[in-house]
């Protein structure tokens, strides 16, 4: 849809949106608002409270760049930190960024939203990230995407993401069409999740060395279809009782500060929930 007073990069979101049966957009005017309204809806399901804090989060939205000026004069970010989220940007990726509170929204549609809402809702609730050695950072980053994927899927329970055999899928199509190359962070992205679901039912993870091994594109892309696909079993372990809303609700309290203890609860994450079966998708 489009209202005259809409700006133009919103009204091809929308119907790029509606291309992908994401159907429902928030009010880009009212954008704060919307937002908010999603995270304290997640957090009232898993009974958690965000606190006075959440009203200090800012909201930009697609098109809307005035916040990297505020990025630039809190001198809070180096120059390469800088040059990665103008890179995001371009990538058309939605993210939190907890130093400043910001929540940039590439994309307007509720799945963005609601992901960015539960992103923020964690860092509230368990406070600033720290450096962790790369195995440590690698599965922490997991488990957020995993919570943020999870707490989307509170607001929108319709939302897919890639599974098992869309990755075998990719690896096909790719294959037999000879575009390997033109398309490899996919291509490695895909074959690195196969792999890592083979040594998960061994309850072994990547070692400090492999992921070590990771080009920052290919550290980031796995992550995300890492964490994707944990929280859509989450989602469906909480609906089958495998796993509850109070254990949901102390992932988000957890700030996993030992060394070790991310993939520790990885690896509970990932045994426990084993028996959930997912339903077909539509």
């Amino acid at each position: 849809y489009c209202r005259l007073h809409t700006p133009p990069i919103i009204a091809q979101q929308s119907y790029l949106n509606w291309l992908e049966h994401e159907d429902d957009v928030l009010d880009f005017a009212d954008a704060k608002a919307t937002f908010l309204n999603y995270l304290e809806q997640i957090a009232a399901f898993l009974n958690l409270t965000p606190g006075a804090k959440k009203d200090e989060v800012e909201v930009y939205t697609c098109g809307d760049l005035s916040f990297l000026k505020k990025l630039r004069e809190s001198n809070l970010f180096s120059n390469r930190e800088i040059v990665q989220i103008k890179k995001q940007i371009l990538q058309a990726e939605s993210y939190y960024i907890p130093k400043l509170k910001l929540v940039y929204l590439a994309n307007v549609s509720v799945n963005h939203t609601a992901e960015e809402a539960s992103h923020t809702l964690k860092h509230l609730l368990s406070g600033d990230e720290f450096p962790r050695l790369r195995q440590d950072a690698f599965y922490a980053a997991v488990l957020h995407e995993a919570l943020g994927f999870f707490g989307s899927k509170i607001i929108n329970p319709k939302r897919k993401c890639s599974r098992i055999s869309d990755y075998k899928n990719l690896i096909s199509y790719l294959r037999s069409q000879d575009i390997v190359k033109n398309r490899l962070l996919e291509y490695d992205t895909a074959i690195l999740f196969l792999e890592h679901e083979k040594k998960g039912a061994k309850n072994e993870l990547f070692s400090q060395e492999k992921i070590k091994s990771f080009s920052p594109d290919l550290f980031f892309s796995l992550l995300h279809a890492l964490g994707y696909s944990l929280g859509e079993k989450l989602f469906y372990g909480l609906l089958a009782e495998i796993i509850s809303r109070e254990e949901m609700g102390e992932l988000f309290l957890n700030p996993m500060k030992n060394q070790g203890q991310p993939l520790q609860i990885y690896l509970i994450l990932a045994r426990k929930l084993r028996p959930v079966r997912l339903p077909r998708k539509i």
